[in-house]
């Protein structure tokens, strides 16, 4: 909480500043208040008022400062979360609308409206904004567009289950209903000029590719917002504390810090699976003696990050790097491991699509109903010959991560803590194997795995 209001007040202090009354003076010689119908101290008012650049220029100083806000709270408190970001962008939204130095009497917040949902949530932002946007095209009454944009966030964010979100752009909501008040009553007298962004003909033609670019990114969205997300228990053994390993934010993503010091794990989560679910496995894994990076990925699509691990490995000092993943994860990891050194490619429910240099431990599950085990069996020829493949009796695809049931996905025979205890024995084999470590006291009792028969390939 602590951080959340420091975040809110940074914001604030940033948005006094208005943009506008810098411009107004430079190009008019007089304050914004004095400037155009409203004297509001923003874009639309100056651009009316005093043209194209100064309205540009007072757009781009608006956004700057809710930028500039986010960034400091980012810096100082980054610990907290994203959340931080979307706290700064209201504090600076109360000071544009309510600058301390003008007797609270400043502007709309649009602008600032705007960027700040677009720096935490990047494409449900553009999204809400792209909505907004033609609300104006189709009412061309700006201060109906106003609030529809964060109202539209709100909604995606209910939907996507983040509920503080939510919570903050229902306040962005209620203070750009407050700030457009005024005109919005004038509506229906008709004092409240319609602005109409398409009097030109030849700007008729932005209609349809908007509408296209509109009907693109919502498809887009809602693919990649409707993803599997990590169980309640999985949250819960991240804050857990028993003194073997600790959870540490990195900046790409968390770093699981056990009593190893040799070994490390980077690890890439399967597509649309948030990357917290895999916390119960590598959480095993760190307290073992191997360091695991869990990698958050850009909307949930290892694709989208696959050099990530390149990043991981500049920054921290060990002596073995290993890579692994689930899924399209490992598929993704595969990619990365096919054209750089590694010690070793872990994959779990995934194969390499193109050969690789570095030994192999393919690990799925006899039940798995997601993996094509027919391009499966068809990839050992990418794998070298000290690779192994293990098949666990009873398990299935969803079970080495913990975000429940996964579609088209077999039932399992086993419990998922089963699943996850034979591929972390296999896992940590490999590793303390060929990194010629100390393995932990369980691991020298037998290297047979009832469970897991294993398929060599030939």
């Amino acid at each position: 909480m602590f951080a959340k209001l420091c975040s809110l007040i940074i914001g604030y202090f940033f948005g006094c500043f208005l943009t506008a009354e810098l411009v107004a003076r430079r190009y008019a010689g007089r304050c914004a208040a004095e400037v155009g119908d409203t004297g509001n101290p923003g874009m639309a008012n100056i651009m009316a008022a005093l043209g194209f650049v100064p309205g540009i220029l007072t757009l781009a100083g608006d956004l700057g400062k809710c930028i500039a806000a986010g960034c400091i709270s980012w810096l100082l408190f980054r610990e907290t979360g994203w959340i931080v970001l979307l706290y700064a962008g209201l504090g600076c939204t109360l000071g544009h609308d309510f600058p301390f130095w003008r007797r609270f009497r400043g502007g709309k917040g649009v602008a600032t409206t705007s960027m700040a949902i677009v720096l935490f949530a990047f494409w449900a932002g553009l999204t809400a904004n792209i909505a907004g946007m033609l609300v104006v095209f189709i009412t061309k009454y700006l201060c109906i567009g106003g609030p529809v944009i964060p109202l539209v966030f709100a909604c995606i964010m209910l939907a996507q289950g983040n509920q503080e979100a939510a919570a903050v752009a229902g306040i962005l909501t209620i203070l750009s209903l407050y700030s457009h008040f005024g005109a919005i009553r004038g509506i229906r007298s008709g004092r409240t000029k319609k602005t109409d962004v398409l009097k030109k003909p030849g700007k008729k033609r932005l209609v349809i590719p908007v509408i296209i670019c509109v009907t693109s990114l919502s498809v887009c969205f809602t693919y990649f917002s409707d993803y599997y997300r990590a169980s309640a228990e999985a949250r819960q053994l991240l804050g857990a504390e028993d003194g073997t390993v600790s959870v540490v934010p990195v900046s790409e993503g968390l770093l699981l810090d056990g009593p190893g010091e040799e070994n490390a794990l980077i690890f890439y989560p399967g597509a649309k699976v948030e990357y917290l679910a895999y916390a119960p496995l590598l959480r095993r894994l760190a307290a073992d003696g191997i360091d695991c990076f869990l990698v958050k990925m850009p909307l949930n699509f290892a694709l989208f990050g696959k050099n990530k691990a390149a990043r991981i490995m500049k920054l921290h000092d060990y002596t073995h790097w290993y890579l692994g993943g689930h899924s399209l994860g490992g598929a993704a990891a595969s990619m990365y491991a096919g054209k750089n050194d590694l010690d070793g490619l872990i994959l779990l429910a995934a194969y390499p699509a193109s050969p690789v240099s570095e030994p192999v431990l393919e690990i799925y599950g006899s039940e798995d109903g997601v993996l094509n085990q027919e391009r499966c069996a068809e990839s050992d020829v990418n794998l070298p010959p000290e690779s192994r493949i293990e098949v666990i009796d009873g398990g299935n695809h969803a079970q080495f991560g913990d975000y429940g049931t996964q579609r088209g996905d077999g039932a399992a025979r086993i419990s998922q803590k089963q699943q996850q205890d034979i591929a972390a024995r296999l896992i940590e084999e490999m590793i303390f194997s060929s990194a010629r470590t100390t393995s932990p006291a369980h691991l020298s009792e037998s290297g047979d795995h009832p469970d897991a028969a294993d398929r060599t390939p030939q």
